[in-house]
């Protein structure tokens, strides 16, 4: 059994935890990368997500159905409302997303 079998899945935090897990493990990012991802990377209807890489960059890679279904049932049913542009967002007061980490 790996970590992604140990996480919980049925609390906010653990539908954001999961996803953010499989965005690790599936496509290789790093965590400044999915800090800095915002709702306007995830291209929903080519299956494809762009990212913040290093030096400024931006590369778009291919979204796998797993990892598109875990991070859509974070955002319909774990991320707190919030009009700020980031996925993943913190579960406790203020909610912001994380501190940004630049891709160095």
């Amino acid at each position: 059994m790996g970590i992604l079998d140990h996480c919980e899945r049925n609390t906010p935090s653990g539908k954001r935890n999961y996803a953010v897990l499989l965005l690790l493990a599936r496509l290789g990012l790093r965590a400044c990368e999915i800090v800095a991802m915002s709702l306007d990377d995830i291209d929903w209807d080519n299956g494809r997500l762009t990212i913040r890489c290093k030096g400024g960059r931006w590369a778009q890679l291919p979204l796998p159905s797993d990892v598109g279904e875990a991070i859509a049932i974070y955002l319909r049913s774990g991320r707190p409302r919030s009009l700020c542009r980031h996925v993943f967002l913190r579960h406790r007061a203020p909610i912001h997303g994380f501190a940004h980490v630049y891709p160095s």
